[in-house]
């Protein structure tokens, strides 16, 4: 990957530690408002309403009650443009551009700011994809398509928006990587119980992060020559080898242990996201 490479050898780089939980969501709010998740009062994807265990709702960028960077610099007169950061359905008033994240339920909601962008959105992609629908699913070779499809759609529309509109703060967001980590895994990984060697994805790894290497080259190329770049990922991604569920024990528990749990093994899944590597991801940033 000579993009990421180059960026590495020329910039200043090192391991990120994500949120605790480090999930996409409440890292992202963490990342782009310097508030923890507790701060924030985000945790999750869903987040309970009330003290119960019962009321959840989706985590949307209503919840958000503290300033993010964007909202900084507009009120400093900056302007920003955003494409699929998560956080940001529904879209909100901002100094600047927004194509809001994989929480929009559908293009058929307004997911621009501002409102008359969503038409632009739309020609210049023929027509904008949120997210890859049943990513773990085993129709493989569709995910795998639609991964690389919408990887390479956003940041043709990252391209279109850094050159035609003004900007001081450009923030992209692939969700590519976190989709293909879910999804294949097991095709990938010689040490996971459901890796065949020579399967069809057996280089799908490789073949969609020399695309990703590509498709930000071709976005560095439209930026100016003082621009300051940083990469980032939000958390990281490894397998996750059987588990264990809770559930409330169905049999009379002896006094003074009601209500305790029993145990039970869970199976292997791939591509799951779990808290012993989530810390191993790095940063690059272009000097001024």
């Amino acid at each position: 990957m000579p993009t990421l490479s180059k960026l590495r050898e020329e910039a200043l780089w090192g391991a990120l530690e994500s949120t605790a939980p480090p999930l996409s969501i409440p890292a992202w709010l963490s990342m782009l408002s310097g508030r923890t998740p507790g701060e924030l009062g985000v945790y999750g994807f869903r987040n309970r309403t009330d003290h119960s265990y019962g009321r959840l709702a989706f985590a949307t960028s209503r919840w958000v009650r503290v300033p993010r960077v964007w909202d900084l610099l507009g009120q400093a007169g900056r302007d920003s443009v955003l494409v699929g950061v998560p956080g940001t359905y529904p879209p909100s008033p901002l100094r600047g551009s927004m194509v809001t994240c994989f929480m929009t339920p559908s293009t058929d909601v307004q997911f621009t700011f501002p409102a008359d962008l969503r038409d632009e959105v739309q020609r210049v992609t023929g027509g904008y994809t949120i997210d890859v629908a049943g990513f773990r699913s085993d129709d493989k070779a569709r995910v795998a398509q639609q991964i690389f499809d919408m990887t390479e759609q956003r940041f043709a529309l990252a391209r279109h928006l850094a050159t035609t509109r003004p900007w001081d703060f450009l923030a992209v967001a692939d969700m590519g990587p976190d989709r293909l980590h879910h999804g294949f895994w097991g095709a990938c990984d010689p040490g996971h119980p459901h890796y065949r060697p020579g399967n069809a994805y057996e280089h799908v790894f490789r073949d969609y992060y020399r695309a990703l290497d590509r498709h930000l080259a071709g976005l560095l190329e439209v930026l100016p020559d003082d621009t300051a770049v940083a990469i980032a990922s939000d958390h990281g991604a490894r397998p996750m080898l059987g588990g264990l569920t809770t559930r409330p024990s169905a049999s009379r528990s002896p006094p003074g242990s009601s209500g305790s749990p029993t145990m039970r093994a869970g199976r292997s899944a791939t591509g799951c996201c779990g808290p012993a590597s989530c810390t191993r991801r790095s940063a690059a940033s272009l000097p001024t």
